[in-house]
């Protein structure tokens, strides 16, 4: 993968990540928390895509560098 590629994918993730954690505070995943056990699917997911992004960027920026 390219390596301007990969930092807009590592970007995209931070952003995706920050997104997901401000809206896990929010006033609905609160009370989906309180009554479910657990923050709503659009916190859960940002999250979630948020760190696989986040890792499949650190690991291609380290392929692209050989020191995978």
């Amino acid at each position: 993968m390219n390596r301007s590629v990969a930092l807009i994918v590592l970007i995209t993730g931070i952003v995706l990540l920050s997104a997901g954690l401000h809206s896990s505070h929010s006033a609905v995943s609160q009370l989906s928390q309180t009554f479910n056990g657990h923050p709503t699917h659009e916190t859960s997911l940002l999250i979630s895509v948020g760190i696989a992004a986040i890792a499949f960027s650190c690991w291609s920026l380290l392929k692209s560098n050989g020191r995978l």
